[in-house]
């Protein structure tokens, strides 16, 4: 499966972009989904080895936001929506520069 770089890059930019207010829940609640997508596949596909302390805390950190992701639902509120999208963007962009950084 071929990453699109283009694509995770703008979900990611959208998601960090500076927000004077929340953003409509609806919205937040795609993006999340984009974003978890676009993790869990990095993750996947994330040709490198794990053998800094640094990678390893990134896997640690995508594993515990995917695993929160899955538990979110109507019910939570907004602001930690919104919370876990930003988290969610921070992270898959530094695994997106990583695997680009990797040699394939």
């Amino acid at each position: 499966m071929t990453l699109d770089a283009v694509t995770i890059s703008r979900t990611v930019d959208q998601a960090l972009d500076r927000w004077v207010a929340l953003p409509e829940r609806e919205w937040v609640d795609t993006t999340v989904l984009l974003l978890r997508g676009h993790l869990e596949l990095l993750v996947r596909e994330y040709p490198g080895a794990i053998d800094t302390p640094a990678v390893r805390q990134l896997h640690r950190d995508a594993y515990k936001l995917l695993e929160l992701g899955r538990r979110f639902d109507a019910d939570t509120p907004s602001l930690h929506l919104f919370e876990l999208m930003l988290a969610l963007a921070t992270t898959t962009r530094a695994f997106l520069a990583l695997h680009q950084q990797s040699p394939t």
